[in-house]
């Protein structure tokens, strides 16, 4: 019975899964990109204070401007670390509980589909018991009714009788 539920159509899960595997990918990669984006953000202001000193430096040549690179300094960079590690260790935490609901979920689905099977099993059963006990009926009423008209058959040769009458009839007389 199972076999005729699953060969039914698709598992569901295998449309439901694809979906949710992209939601958490995409909610991994958004929650990482607004992070990196703040924390470039934050750094970048804080460069350019400190450029900002740096450039205003003002040497012999009035009219030229000291450029210089500025780097993430390892403190800054550790911060940015842990906060994606922290992010990172969130997620990972949503999509484990995701993928708990998930496996809930398909177990409760396949419960209900093997108790629906089994259902559809015993009255499958019925029908072809009740079917199978009416054909015998069926073909008890028609065998009797068969052996009536053999009787009858055996019975109604009027003129055999009618012969065998007037022959009993002759002897007699």
């Amino acid at each position: 019975m199972l076999e005729l539920i699953a060969n039914a159509g698709p598992d569901p899960l295998d449309k439901i899964l694809p979906w949710v595997t992209t939601f958490v990918v995409a909610v991994i990669g958004a929650v990482a990109g607004i992070s990196l984006k703040l924390e470039a953000k934050r750094a970048r202001r804080e460069g350019v204070e400190e450029g900002k000193s740096q450039s205003m430096q003002i040497t012999n040549q009035p009219l030229q401007v000291k450029l210089e690179e500025h780097f993430v300094t390892r403190r800054e960079f550790d911060k940015l670390e842990a906060t994606i590690g922290r992010d990172v260790m969130e997620m990972k935490g949503l999509f484990e509980r995701t993928m708990q609901r998930i496996e809930i979920q398909s177990s409760n689905l396949t419960t209900k589909i093997e108790k629906q099977g089994e259902r559809l099993g015993e009255q499958i059963a019925g029908v072809a018991k009740t079917a199978y006990e009416g054909r015998k009926g069926i073909h008890q009423k028609i065998n009797e009714q068969g052996e009536q008209i053999s009787a009858l058959r055996e019975n109604a040769d009027v003129a055999k009788e009618i012969g065998k009458l007037a022959s009993a009839i002759r002897k007699q007389v």
